[in-house]
């Protein structure tokens, strides 16, 4: 590697110079490449790491972290199973572990870690969220309720009552309650100062999904307010500025510009949608629409042969065809493109 790494802390910045020979190096780069969600990379750099340093109990949870993020259950497991081989109380580890059993729907098992990593660690703010979860998940309120309490009783900084804020938002949501939910997750985002990049992730995209369902028609649809819009336009943004490669988001992001009207920067997001995924069909086909209503029917045709060439089955994209066709007076064309949707008498694909 040609490049130093800028290591950034609260008190001082320090630059550790690459050497492939250093796990602490590796280690700074794997967790560097986490905080943005690169997690293959992060997992690339801390299993060097660990090669080279294999009782690095921090790097081996940072790596089960990276592999968790991928769904790659089995090596997290593994991952945090080695680093409490080296520090059997590592907080941390038994969450992941705990993490990894959730996903395995091993509920009891779960909770039992979560409590192991509370034990090691009472001010451990995201096990107690994973508890409340659990209680949730069991449509066990009451329990949850008590567990909220104890997590904020033992939160003694921000840091530690950032995860319950967030827990405490979601039990909100859930009651219906999206006022006060929106309030407590600005309230989280503020707890931090900076929050990690991901956590702010999370939560702006959980502001903007309680916003957009906060019109009086409980849909964020044309007729939604331009205090939404110009709100949702803003949580989507700064989500993006964190994490841009989300396909998804970039997505929702143009359907927002959809409904301002803004076409050009809707067709900017879907574009930048496609970039990151080109198997999204659905980026091709809202392009197709957009490119219809402003009156480019050459190009609205081209997106629509892409959709086509990707999705043959694409009802709604033959039937759009069909109509483009007509318009430009190929009577012919229109005429196949008819008898072709014929063929798929659901839409969609």
């Amino acid at each position: 590697m040609s490049a130093s790494l800028l290591i950034v802390n609260t008190s001082r910045a320090r630059r550790i110079e690459p050497d492939p020979f250093d796990a602490a190096y590796y280690y700074a780069l794997g967790a560097g490449h986490a905080r943005y969600g690169r997690w293959d990379k992060a997992a690339q750099a801390l299993r060097r790491a660990v090669d080279l340093h294999p009782a690095h109990y921090q790097a081996w949870t940072a790596l089960g972290e990276a592999q968790l993020a991928q769904a790659l259950l089995p090596q997290a497991y593994q991952s945090f199973s080695h680093a409490l081989l080296s520090a059997p109380g590592h907080a941390p580890a038994l969450l992941g572990q705990g993490r990894v059993a959730c996903a395995r729907l091993q509920f009891a098992r779960a909770d039992v870690l979560f409590r192991r990593a509370l034990k090691a660690d009472r001010g451990l703010g995201r096990a107690w969220a994973a508890r409340i979860q659990l209680r949730r998940l069991r449509q066990d309120f009451d329990g949850a309720q008590a567990l909220l309490t104890q997590a904020y009783c033992a939160a003694t900084d921000a840091s530690q009552r950032f995860w319950p804020q967030w827990a405490d938002a979601l039990m909100r949501r859930d009651q219906g309650d999206s006022a006060e939910a929106q309030r407590l997750l600005r309230q989280a985002i503020a707890s931090l100062n900076p929050p990690p990049p991901l956590e702010s992730y999370r939560l702006l995209n959980t502001l903007a999904e309680l916003t957009e369902f906060s019109g009086p028609d409980g849909l964020c649809d044309e007729s939604t307010s331009p205090e939404i819009i110009g709100a949702l336009i803003a949580l989507y943004s700064q989500s993006l500025a964190l994490y841009p490669a989300q396909a998804a988001q970039w997505r929702r992001l143009a359907r927002v510009y959809i409904r301002a009207g803004d076409f050009d920067q809707a067709m900017a997001c879907l574009g930048k949608a496609l970039e990151e995924d080109p198997s999204l069909i659905v980026c091709q086909y809202e392009r197709s629409r957009i490119l219809y209503w402003l009156g480019d029917l050459q190009t609205a045709n081209e997106a629509l042969g892409e959709v086509l060439a990707h999705a043959p089955g694409h009802r709604a994209a033959y039937d759009d065809l069909a109509r483009n066709l007509l318009e430009l007076g190929d009577t012919l064309g229109a005429r196949r493109a008819v008898k072709r949707a014929a063929d798929f008498p659901v839409e969609g694909y």
